[in-house]
């Protein structure tokens, strides 16, 4: 388990280096039209870079939003290097056989997932202001249509209150459909163990960790809890 472990911690890091390449990417890409913000009225806004204003401009990122958040975008909230450190510390043995783990790691990509989506969902504003990629910028949220199918055009249409409720409504549908995922990856794994005969102090650990995880992503839905790491260093510049 310590191999894997340390792949886990691997990817963890190179994921920030993903994600600070496609915040990169997404800055330089998207087009600023607000002609009242400028470097020197917004601390947010940088000579050569083009932070979009609004959620109507918004980056084609080469990967899908699937992808994405099952991917680079999961592993770098560390829930998957969490998960494998908790289970080290532990003494299980959920890695060693086939079905365990094959369903354990079915059970933590939804679990990972399911925090990135909480968390873009909270951080939307701040993403967009930070130039940082999100859940949100993936074209697929900004198309919609209505209850009887009807294609309405893109939500950059829409005023940005409005924008941003549609977008949070389909990544909470999203959300829910990893909690599904998530919760029958768990009782899949709660009847493997209890056939195998281990002890059910295994699958206890594995909900408190999903308790506690869980309950953190929630947080965000209530409050942003992402300090603005850009106004901040720009607030101490100026001191």
């Amino acid at each position: 388990m310590q191999s894997q472990l340390a792949t886990e911690l691997q990817t963890f890091l190179l994921a920030h280096i993903t994600q600070a390449k496609d915040n990169s990417y997404l800055r330089h890409n998207l087009i600023f039209t607000n002609n009242e913000r400028s470097p020197a009225t917004d601390p947010y806004v940088q000579d050569g870079d083009m932070i979009f204003p609004s959620q109507e401009h918004i980056a084609l990122p080469e990967r899908s939003f699937y992808n994405w958040v099952r991917g680079t975008s999961a592993d770098h909230t560390s829930c998957p290097f969490a998960f494998m450190f908790f289970n080290y510390l532990v003494d299980s043995d959920l890695f060693t056989y086939a079905k365990t783990a094959y369903v354990t790691e079915d059970l933590c990509r939804h679990l990972a997932s399911l925090c990135r989506i909480y968390n873009d969902c909270a951080g939307m504003v701040r993403d967009r202001e930070e130039g940082n990629l999100n859940s949100s910028h993936f074209p697929v949220f900004h198309r919609h249509r209505d209850s009887n199918g009807q294609v309405l055009g893109n939500l950059g249409v829409l005023g940005e209150t409005e924008q941003q409720q549609g977008i949070r409504s389909k990544l909470l549908w999203v959300a829910e459909y990893e909690r599904r995922g998530l919760n029958a990856a768990l009782a899949e794994l709660e009847n493997e163990l209890v056939d195998s005969g281990n002890n059910r102090e295994v699958i206890d650990a594995m909900k408190l960790f999903i308790d506690v995880t869980d309950l953190y992503g929630q947080v965000y839905l209530i409050k942003d809890m992402t300090p603005r790491i850009m106004k901040d260093c720009a607030e101490l510049e100026q001191k």
